[in-house]
């Protein structure tokens, strides 16, 4: 866009020019605008511009199943926009997708039936937190009853989430390593495949059509550059 300039809505190119002028880097609530001059260098920091969150007007259960339950929202934005959203809601103390580091090279994936594309697909191992589990304690767990290894280090990468625009559900991401075998029973309904593979093949890994599960690839993603000491986990 000319001029370096983002925009939320449409606005008279005159105003716009004459505030980038006078005013530099400006925000206009507004209309809905955050000026960039064309000679803007990039900052470290991302900062939020948005005034405040949404107030909620009112909630409720519109459906329920065994394991989710879909709540509607009413909000009201601070420019006085009123909308109704739906979102996607689940229990339980919490999930864990964990990244198994044979060695400095190697990750342990696992193949297993997806139900949700109705395919097998390759992926890092994870699981539900059972009550009273820390997180690391959970990792641990599910490591030994899908993989068939223990770890004697753990480390929280980062939690997050598969599509926060609806859904609640999040996952937290957690590096093991120093790997010793150990097998615990597990709930899948059949035997998993053990899958080894070489973290410089990282790019032919992702590309492949049954590697299609975002949260793994995120996790592989951080954990060489974890590996490769770009990534400080004090600051995640």
């Amino acid at each position: 866009m000319n001029g370096g300039i983002a925009l939320g809505q449409m606005v008279q190119p005159k105003k716009v020019v004459e505030m980038e002028v006078q005013q530099g880097t400006i925000h206009i609530q507004h209309y809905c605008v955050y000026l960039i001059p064309v000679n803007h260098k990039p900052c470290s920091s991302v900062e939020a511009i948005m005034p405040s969150k949404p107030e909620i007007l009112n909630r409720g259960t519109v459906a329920r199943s065994r394991l989710f339950r879909a709540d509607e929202i009413h909000l009201r934005f601070s420019n006085g926009e009123v909308r109704t959203y739906e979102k996607l809601c689940t229990g339980g103390p919490g999930a864990v997708l964990i990244v198994p580091l044979l060695d400095e090279n190697t990750v342990l994936l696992v193949r297993e039936y997806a139900v949700g594309i109705e395919d097998y697909h390759l992926a890092l191992p994870k699981g539900a937190m059972d009550l009273g589990e820390s997180l690391l304690e959970a990792a641990n767990r599910e490591l030994k009853e899908e993989v068939g290894y223990g770890a004697r280090q753990l480390k929280f990468l980062k939690r997050i989430h598969l599509s926060p625009a609806y859904m609640e559900h999040g996952i937290n991401l957690v590096l093991a390593w120093d790997l010793y075998p150990e097998r615990l029973p597990g709930d899948e309904p059949e035997p998993i495949e053990v899958v080894p593979y070489p973290l410089d093949r990282l790019l032919e890994l992702v590309m492949r059509p049954d590697v299609c599960e975002g949260r793994s690839i995120a996790a592989l993603f951080m954990a060489r550059e974890w590996l490769a000491g770009n990534l400080s986990l004090e600051s995640t």
